[in-house]
């Protein structure tokens, strides 16, 4: 979540988080380390597909 006047938030209380902690390249991406993906249902949403299967995805 974002913050007009200070940026980034403290994710809200969840039981499973999805932070980012690899991206290339690191110069023009850096921002994006630590953003939790899961911050937005949509991608929470997606992030949470796999482990519904129970299987793996490629």
């Amino acid at each position: 979540m974002q913050d007009e006047i200070e940026g980034l938030l403290i994710a809200k209380k969840r039981t499973e988080y999805y932070p980012v902690y690899y991206v290339e390249p690191l110069k023009d991406n850096v921002t994006a380390l630590g953003f939790d993906l899961g911050s937005n249902i949509t991608r929470r949403e997606i992030c949470n597909g796999p482990m519904k299967l129970e299987g793996f995805i490629a």
